[in-house]
């Protein structure tokens, strides 16, 4: 009760300002303060692009909802996580053209796991998407994979600025935004590390962020649990 609770108060905050834009625009549009056509096509799209946000946030709630329930059955399954990975950072390199940011890729080819390889597919997207929004200075992201004692370790590695010590451990948490006005900027909802959280550990997992000299580095390790198999 007292999770929901917080979520319900959580998502009331982070809907009043959405719900504030899209009256102030809409009174806008009601009063004629957009009087031409590339006004009035302005004022659409911002109600438009604040109704997508909205959208996704109650999605994205739904979705840790269902993870936190403790009925959500993994969709297991033998893979070679090393080539999700590749697959993956490919669908990427666009984006990292397209923000001049500079790519390494440090992956075993071989990395055999049994887990929910979809579930697996949307952290390594949760972590890369952080690391662009908030790659600065070098704009440099690396991914590395590897086998570590019959764990999986993957970790996702931007520089840019470090996430001050008092901000760590909080950073999982529902909402939770250590710059709110960069978060706003690239439509984050602050739920992505959440989820990744709950997925990792419903694998028996770990994760967790480690400030180095020059960025910050996230990282999951899950087992391999190849007896499984």
């Amino acid at each position: 009760v007292k999770l929901y609770n917080t979520l319900f108060n959580s998502l009331s905050h982070e809907l009043k300002t959405p719900i504030g834009v899209i009256k102030g625009y809409a009174e806008g549009l009601n009063y004629g303060v957009a009087d031409d056509r590339e006004k009035i096509k302005r004022y659409c799209n911002v109600i438009s692009l604040e109704c997508d946000r909205m959208d996704g946030m109650v999605k994205e709630l739904l979705n840790l909802s269902m993870l936190e329930s403790g009925i959500f059955k993994l969709n297991l399954s033998n893979f070679n996580l090393g080539e999700l990975i590749k697959s993956v950072t490919e669908r990427f390199k666009p984006v990292f053209d397209k923000k001049d940011i500079t790519f390494e890729l440090s992956c075993d080819g071989i990395l055999l796991v049994y887990a929910d390889c979809d579930l697996i597919e949307r952290v390594l997207n949760n972590y890369i998407i952080n690391a662009v929004n908030h790659s600065d200075g070098q704009k440099k992201i690396k991914v590395t994979g590897e086998i570590r004692n019959k764990n999986i370790y993957v970790s996702v590695f931007n520089t840019g600025s470090f996430i001050p010590e008092s901000e760590i451990e909080n950073i999982w948490g529902v909402f939770y935004k250590v710059d709110k006005a960069r978060t706003r900027q690239y439509g984050g909802h602050g739920i992505g590390l959440s989820i990744v959280k709950q997925i990792i550990e419903l694998h028996g997992g770990r994760v967790g962020v480690n400030n180095t000299d020059n960025g910050v580095m996230f990282y999951a390790e899950i087992p391999q649990n190849l007896e499984n198999k």
